[in-house]
């Protein structure tokens, strides 16, 4: 491969001042010798050693995973009968129907369905009074020209120059055969259940309006995806989760769970995934449990609690799924473009004025600041945490990726996210993902701390000033926005005086009843503004425990992967994922990013990416 001008231009400037120089050496020194104490010492000794699978098979695991084991026992004893059920079921056959149909897109089968839906709602409107809708009589009339052609357009789609382009951006192979034939043959069958649909679809729209008719097929042929295929619904989960409510994520997530629940017991084989992360994940589930149950507001803690296990549950879903390298890259993939799409959403706010309209800072200190970007998720900070998690994960695909246009993509990719992340104005995060730098940088390419001998002295000719007050005004009391969270920290330590041992309950209603007989300067707070102290308000001493030690076991976990799989790009990803967790942690300590329960998902989410790349390189390299 011939080297490019900029190539030239960095080899020649390493070589001649970089590499050679006193001050390189001198760096370079102090990072060997803390390399080599830190490789050859006992802390990553504990990080590295892992007993097996012993966590699978210990009585904690066994009474934790109870739901799992369970599933595995049905598995073996019904199999047999639940299959059956599943190949002789009306609805599941009709569903299998509309399903391949669409995901061939069978333009027959399409157009009979649509044909018949404008068709039944236009005759309804003129029978029950409500007028001819021209509209309706046009699309009824297009769709049945449509339906002339028996023609799967995927087929077209697979080879066309679109298909090519999108193989060489995301570097990697899409895949086509996610459809039956048997299904989108000639047959009366197919025939009967378009029509069907489209009188139901039809019938909806005339009586309970437009929107309902549009709505009811997409839905049932998004539940029916979902079920068949367990892995979409946690890719359309992990893309989606951004952008659509809390409510219609949980229900996402619990679709996932059902789907899982319905391949694990009527699937040939069920090999549960659990290890030490699930067991961990499963106590901070009972914790929760037993934190609502002894709240200060027990019906609204029992509430959260719901939407926390559903969206926990997920963890599971996700470690049970992901058994592939190519699975889990994909995944990844998919993860970073959803990201980039909620960074790109934020930046129109920013060049559209939009998000001025919100104030998040002390107007008379930032005067130079004038907006604060939040794209889907309400709030700059919540945006920021969520780009803490995806902004690695992206940062890993660009330097893993083999082709050139890969590369430039993803780089584009990591580059709005960066951007979004500078027009937060979220200190935290900001401390968070140099942190992450840092981290990612010394277990990827340590020589690229040879950088900072010519970046560091451009930084404050480059930064515009709004971003380096608002930086240097870290600690600073008299930012009001500093000053409040101290408060609402000292006030938050005087209540665990008393509630260290128990905690007080989950969720805000909860500590509304109990944090302003110890708040500091009537300061009034929804949260403690701190994710640790918050896990240990609402659960108590057991709930704080149980989240540090998951901590612990994951990073544990993510390094005996990194040094158990050979392949570079695992490696990378896994070190990706490892700085997007910490950074996490870090901007936790000045914000309780529990708050937001997309983002809440999301974390368990990346929890779970982490832990299937790890069973994955065991599976790759077999249990040492």
């Amino acid at each position: 491969m011939k080297t490019g001008y900029f190539q030239y231009l960095w080899f020649l400037i390493w070589n001649r001042f970089i590499k050679n120089s006193v001050i390189y050496k001198l760096i370079r020194g102090i990072y060997d010798f803390f390399s080599s104490k830190w490789q050859n010492g006992k802390i990553p000794g504990w990080f590295r050693r892992v007993d097996g699978d012993v966590e699978d098979k210990s009585r904690c695991a066994g009474i934790l995973g109870c739901i799992l084991t369970f599933l595995s026992a049905l598995q073996k004893k019904y199999n047999e009968v639940f299959t059956k059920w599943k190949e002789n079921s009306l609805a599941v056959n009709i569903c299998k129907y509309l399903l391949h149909n669409f995901l061939a897109v069978n333009l027959r089968f399409i157009g009979i369905l649509s044909a018949s839906g404008f068709g039944t709602y236009t005759l309804l409107r003129l029978i029950c009074g409500g007028g001819f809708s021209e509209i309706s009589a046009v699309m009824c009339v297009v769709f049945a020209v449509i339906s002339i052609f028996d023609v799967n357009l995927t087929d077209y789609i697979k080879v066309s120059k679109a298909s090519c382009l999108a193989e060489n951006l995301l570097d990697t192979e899409l895949n086509y055969k996610f459809y039956y034939m048997t299904k989108c043959s000639k047959s009366v069958a197919r025939y009967i259940v378009a029509v069907l649909a489209g009188v139901v679809s039809g019938a909806a729209g005339a009586f309970l309006g437009a929107a309902a008719g549009l709505v009811i097929v997409p839905g049932i042929l998004l539940s029916s995806m979902v079920m068949y295929k367990t892995e979409f619904g946690v890719f359309l989960t992990a893309m989606l989760a951004p952008f659509v409510p809390t409510m219609a994520l949980a229900a996402l997530a619990a679709l996932c769970f059902l789907s899982f629940i319905v391949k694990a017991v009527t699937g040939k084989s069920f090999n549960k995934k659990f290890g030490i992360v699930g067991m961990f994940v499963a106590l901070m589930l009972a914790v929760y449990a037993i934190s609502a149950l002894n709240s200060f507001a027990k019906t609204s803690s029992i509430k959260i609690f719901a939407v926390y296990a559903v969206m926990m549950s997920f963890f599971f879903v996700v470690i049970n799924t992901i058994k592939t390298k190519k699975m889990f890259k994909d995944l990844c993939r998919a993860f970073a473009i959803s990201g980039f799409l909620v960074c790109l959403y934020g930046l129109y706010q920013y060049f559209s004025g939009v998000a001025g309209t919100e104030k998040w800072f002390d107007e008379e200190m930032f005067e130079g600041m004038t907006v604060r970007i939040y794209s889907t998720l309400e709030n700059p900070n919540v945006l920021g945490e969520y780009i803490l998690l995806v902004f690695p994960v992206t940062i890993g695909l660009m330097w893993t990726a083999k082709k050139p246009l890969s590369k430039v993509f993803y780089f584009l990719l990591a580059a709005v996210d960066g951007y979004a992340l500078v027009l937060t104005y979220s200190r935290g995060c900001w401390i968070a993902v140099i942190v992450a730098a840092a981290l990612y940088i010394t277990l990827v390419c340590g020589k690229l701390w040879g950088l900072a001998l010519i970046a560091l002295p451009l930084v404050p000719f480059v930064i515009p000033e709004s971003i380096i007050s608002r930086f240097t005004s870290i600690g600073d009391m008299t930012d009001t926005s500093t000053s409040y969270r101290v408060y609402i920290w000292l006030g938050t330590l005087n209540m665990l005086k008393d509630f260290w041992i128990p905690g007080v309950g989950m969720g805000e209603a909860a500590f509304k009843q109990v944090y302003p007989f110890y708040s500091y300067s009537a300061i009034v707070a929804p949260h403690t503004h701190n994710m640790f102290l918050q896990v240990w308000v609402e659960t108590g001493i057991g709930g704080i425990l149980a989240f540090l030690l998951l901590l612990f076991f994951f990073f544990k976990q993510l390094c005996y992967g990194h040094r158990k799989t050979a392949d570079k790009s695992m490696k990378v990803l896994l070190v990706s994922i490892g700085a997007a967790v910490l950074a996490f942690m870090v901007q936790g300590m000045f914000d309780n990013c529990f708050y937001n329960y997309r983002v809440f998902m999301l974390f368990w989410f990346v929890l779970a990416l982490g832990a299937a790349a790890v069973n994955i390189a065991k599976e790759e390299r077999g249990n040492e």
